[in-house]
């Protein structure tokens, strides 16, 4: 059982790390998509399904790609309405 809380314990703070970083990223790129941008994203993405892997088993791994791809196109609105 301790492996199993280590290991979403792991996947969530992988997940936190890997959002922080493409907020970050984003901002000092002055919100413009950039190759960094993308290479942070992508790893958020990678994250996201580890993260749900960890939680829920391969079965339902695909499911957060459909959250992850809601704030992408959420956050694309936010930064083209705030120019």
């Amino acid at each position: 059982m301790d492996n199993v809380v280590d290991s979403l314990n792991n996947a969530y703070q992988d997940f936190v790390s890997a959002a922080a970083n493409v907020l970050e990223v984003k901002e000092n790129a002055g919100f413009v998509k950039t190759t960094a941008t993308d290479t942070a994203l992508e790893n958020f993405k990678q994250k996201v399904t580890v993260a749900a892997v960890a939680r829920h088993g391969r079965a339902r791994a695909e499911s957060p790609w459909v959250f992850v791809e809601a704030l992408f196109r959420r956050q694309r609105w936010a930064a083209i309405g705030s120019r």
